[in-house]
């Protein structure tokens, strides 16, 4: 008699968490479909263009396409097979800056709860101005992007021990191009090659036009940066399905 009482308490448990998973998956369906749909004519197309990509480029490596934001989802593509990739790369559609436009934002998922997906370093954002589709910014393992609290975007890159860059850039409101508001990088200071820390505003990696910090200075801002870096629920590209190839603008470069 318990074990048939256990027995029953363990197919319960078992029909309740997948009750709850069935819910779940039918929920971000739906949410998926909900958000093809109020949003096809602008980022559909440019979705339908990425799967065919990541199908096309595992089988012909040596021609990735011409097309803005790609570099990071080629990187993946190289490492790991179609179905994998399409899991692990997901996107959102986000009003990033607030101007009642929403931007396309191609990240990778870096973390699941359940169905859902989360992450927050980006391939790619792209927004739409004047019926055209721009790529704010693009990331890639030495390049990378996130998103900050505040709608801007925290930028890391890196070109060997001697040289490194990071900063923050900000998507005006209505305007198809990220300007950089504080850069900070790594450079020799002079013959002796001993590094040194430099500050601007301007994005140029250029010790003329910039100040000298402190290391501690460097540090505490890359930190700062660090602690404001957004999370973003994102739905993987293999859920994406378009049963009719939507016209939208194509992709210009900024």
């Amino acid at each position: 008699m318990k074990l048939r009482a256990l027995c029953c308490g363990v197919m319960a448990a078992v029909f309740l968490i997948m009750t709850l998973s069935i819910g779940a998956r039918a929920e971000q369906k739906e949410a998926v479909k909900k958000l093809n749909g109020e949003y096809a004519q602008t980022y559909n197309d440019i979705l339908d263009q990425l799967c065919d990509i990541i199908d096309s480029t595992s089988s012909n490596p040596d021609s990735p396409p011409e097309m803005e934001g790609l570099v990071g989802v080629l990187e993946s593509c190289k490492t790991e097979n179609p179905a994998e990739t399409f899991t692990r790369i997901g996107y959102a559609v986000q009003d990033i800056n607030a101007d009642g436009a929403p931007e396309l934002v191609i990240g990778e998922i870096e973390e699941r709860k359940g169905v859902a997906c989360f992450g927050h370093t980006l391939y790619a954002v792209y927004t739409q101005s004047r019926s055209k589709i721009y790529c704010v910014v693009e990331g890639w393992a030495r390049n990378s992007f996130q998103l900050l609290n505040d709608g801007s975007f925290f930028n890391q890159g890196s070109a060997g021990a001697m040289y490194s860059i990071f900063g923050r850039y900000i998507l005006p409101p209505h305007k198809n191009t990220a300007t950089c508001s504080d850069f900070y990088f790594t450079h020799e200071k002079d013959e002796t090659l001993q590094m040194a820390y430099y500050y601007n505003t301007s994005g140029q990696f250029d010790k003329s036009v910039s100040q000298q910090i402190t290391e501690a200075k460097y540090d505490a801002a890359r930190n700062s940066y660090v602690e404001q870096v957004r999370t973003i629920q994102l739905i993987p590209l293999a859920a994406h399905a378009a049963p009719v190839r939507i016209s939208a603008p194509s992709v210009s470069a900024q």
